[in-house]
């Protein structure tokens, strides 16, 4: 018999895959003891006052159309806002997994294997606390916004209209030096906080006093192209 595991994290997210349950046994009876052990990590080994998601979210048993599968693959999907939180339901999954496989009688417990993992993105805490400042203020949304460099600020850049270079807005044409250019922000996407009376009242999640949080830009980071998600990649490794 033989049975391979690998166990995967990303982010707030670990994937557990159990591969090649094969031998005597047949697989597929073990695979589903797995899957009706697992409905109950969460409940059974997460506090309730900790918020967790165990998923079975892929299930294969491989032979032939009329042949007893010989081995199967099982892959689990596990969310939760807290790394040990995540930890403590991997854990117990990695535990049935090993449980269900020697009570089926396979001679060989499945390895497990952690091919990545990083802790879920948070906010700083000066971040949080600036935020709550400012809904306590009955603000009616807070959205966080960086600083757009001089040479960026609608003042400054142009367009180009019927093949003429024009400033992009009337009094641009005014602001010769990028350093005499008002400041400008942009959203960021980190935050976009508001209260749902103010949404109901306006239709708008800005509503009528929208409060901005402002980041630098060593905390913001957009992901528009492939470029920008490996340099997020990169900054959630500590690189």
């Amino acid at each position: 018999m033989d049975s391979d595991t690998h166990t995967t994290g990303k982010g707030p997210v670990a994937n557990l895959t159990a591969r090649r349950i094969a031998g005597q046994v047949r697989a597929d009876p073990v695979q589903e003891k797995i899957v009706l052990r697992l409905q109950a990590v969460v409940a059974r080994e997460v506090p309730a006052t900790e918020p967790a998601v165990l998923t079975v979210t892929d299930l294969r048993a491989a032979g032939g159309g009329n042949l007893v599968p010989d081995h199967a693959a099982l892959t689990i999907t596990i969310r939760a806002p807290h790394p040990a939180t995540l930890a403590r339901a991997r854990a117990a999954a990695e535990r049935v997994i090993r449980a269900e496989c020697a009570a089926s009688g396979i001679d060989r417990p499945p390895g497990i294997e952690v091919l990545a993992e990083a802790p879920p993105p948070r906010l700083a805490r000066a971040v949080v606390l600036r935020l709550e400042g400012a809904l306590a203020r009955r603000a009616d949304s807070v959205v966080t916004v960086v600083a757009v460099p001089p040479h960026l600020s609608p003042d400054y850049v142009m367009r180009i209209e019927d093949g003429r270079l024009q400033p992009f807005l009337p009094e641009g044409a005014r602001v010769t030096r990028r350093q005499d250019a008002r400041q400008a922000y942009v959203r960021d996407g980190t935050v976009y906080a508001f209260r749902t009376d103010a949404f109901r009242r306006s239709g708008s999640i800005y509503g009528e006093d929208c409060r901005p949080l402002l980041l630098d830009a060593a905390e913001s980071l957009s992901i528009d192209t492939p470029a920008d998600w490996a340099a997020a990649e990169r900054a959630l490794a500590g690189h």
